[in-house]
């Protein structure tokens, strides 16, 4: 439509658009290339001030339907949420190479109990791209009776709930309520909308990053460096020992797009270490907004 009515079409240089996005407009005015990996939100940011609009603080604030909001605190109440913390722990991600196994994520959950803190199961119950992977998980890895709404507590399950309002409950449990002690995940859409650090909300939260750089695509904490992986609140614990890891510019591995079956750079990921992680988050100074 722009080319059409003759207006002028700007775009960011080849070398910063995402996989084959360049394409769609490779006759229009390229932007300064930026210099390095930085994170997507930078990014936007920075091709928003090259057309001459002024920054203004991050917000990454969600306008969630009265009705989640409700079911969300309805949750909160009946699990006494508000008074004792818990730990979350998003178990899913959109493809398997993201993933760290189910296996890790209930010894995980069986040593925090062990431990005396509260663990919280968050997931999708129906989301076809990834085959109800979530749901998959909280069905043979929670259903044994350690969920027992106590010390444990699944989420997964839909209540009747269609799937736009489940995550919209989610969303406002993660980033909202103050119930999360801190939340632990793949590199996913739930973990952004929990960690990511902007004028609305500062949530503590640790994610674990294999094929995909997290520079670009950790929760947005700006006072997270590649020196201090931790910054304030949005902390990432990278897969480690792979040649196959993402460098450089590189968003990600050679093989995340094709597909790689062995999932090795999240297997790298230990038990020990995350569990770790959990016990110095929950002992940082970091509240939640």
């Amino acid at each position: 439509i722009t080319a059409f009515g003759g207006g002028r079409r700007i775009r960011p240089d080849r070398h910063d658009c995402k996989g084959w996005s360049a394409i769609y407009t490779p006759s229009a005015e390229a932007m300064p290339r930026l210099s390095g990996p930085l994170h997507r939100v930078e990014q936007l940011l920075s091709w928003v001030g090259s057309l001459g609009v002024p920054r203004s603080p991050v917000s990454f604030q969600l306008f969630l339907p009265d009705r989640a909001i409700e079911l969300a605190r309805a949750i909160v109440s009946r699990y006494g949420l508000a008074g004792t913390r818990a730990v979350f722990l998003n178990v899913g991600a959109s493809r398997d190479c993201k993933r760290w196994s189910p296996g890790q994520f209930r010894a995980l959950a069986e040593e925090l109990v062990k431990r005396g803190h509260r663990v919280v199961i968050t997931g999708a119950y129906e989301f076809r791209y990834d085959r109800n992977y979530d749901r998959s998980v909280g069905e043979k890895w929670f259903a044994d009776g350690f969920v027992d709404g106590e010390k444990c507590i699944s989420l997964i399950t839909d209540q009747g709930l269609p799937p736009d309002l489940h995550l919209q409950r989610d969303a406002w449990l993660l980033r909202y309520s103050g119930a999360p002690l801190v939340v632990v995940g793949n590199d996913t859409g739930p973990m952004q909308i929990a960690g990511s650090v902007g004028e609305d909300a500062r949530v503590p939260t640790i994610t674990l990053f294999g094929p995909t750089d997290w520079r670009r695509y950790g929760p947005y904490d700006p006072s997270r460096t590649p020196v201090n992986l931790r910054g304030e609140c949005a902390w990432i614990l990278p897969a480690h020992g792979m040649q196959c890891l993402p460098t450089g510019d590189a968003e990600s591995c050679e093989r995340y797009r094709r597909g790689c079956s062995t999932g090795e750079c999240m297997a790298s990921i230990t038990r020990e270490a995350v569990l770790d992680a959990v016990c110095s988050r929950i002992a940082s100074k970091c509240t939640t907004g």
